[in-house]
């Protein structure tokens, strides 16, 4: 297996789990208030449509190769770590929401 081929294949199962991170988050949406459900849904339909673009162009960078394959990559690579980034930072901020939900329902 080359590089090209290592990449992809570690792009294609961070996808995946992004996947599954969307299917989870939106669950865990419902555990917070009306109001911050609204904010976090809203958040999730602008995370899904950077997560749909992001799946695009990698079906562009797949099918490239030689110099192309190259010179995408340092794109592809930046989106990358952005996504990555903000999912983690929506995760954190989520979770983060519904801990406080539950503490202030509690009280």
């Amino acid at each position: 297996m080359g590089l090209k081929e290592a990449y992809l294949d570690r792009v294609e199962a961070q996808i995946k789990e992004w996947d599954a991170d969307f299917e989870k988050m939106k669950a865990k949406a419902q555990l917070a208030s009306a109001e911050a459900r609204i904010e976090y849904y809203n958040k999730l339909e602008g995370m899904q449509a950077r997560a749909d673009q992001f799946k695009k162009d990698f079906g562009s960078f797949k099918e490239s190769s030689g110099e192309a394959w190259e010179e995408l990559k340092g794109g592809l690579d930046k989106a990358y770590n952005e996504m990555s980034s903000t999912f983690l930072d929506f995760k954190e901020s989520l979770d983060q929401a519904i801990g406080k939900f539950h503490k202030d329902k509690a009280s």
